[in-house]
């Protein structure tokens, strides 16, 4: 009798492992950017280029952001 406990009580603990858990605050806090901010954005960038400042790591560095971002607000569903 109690080696039967035993069986069961493993059956259970193992099936316990089998259940999936619901994942919570994995993705990181979407940070609302406005038209206004991402027009001073391009102004900065603008007047550098226009001082004949070359900024390709930026212009990169920018394009990747926005990759990620895009890909966040897919897999985070707009949160």
């Amino acid at each position: 009798m109690a080696r039967s406990k035993v069986v069961v009580v493993l059956l259970l603990v193992g099936l316990a492992g089998c259940v999936s858990p619901e994942v919570k605050g994995l993705c990181p806090g979407y940070v609302h950017y406005s038209p206004e901010d991402q027009l001073a954005l391009l102004g900065e960038l603008r007047s550098a280029g226009a001082a004949g400042q070359p900024l390709p790591e930026t212009h990169r560095y920018l394009r990747d952001y926005g990759k990620q971002r895009a890909a966040l607000r897919v897999i985070c569903k707009g949160n």
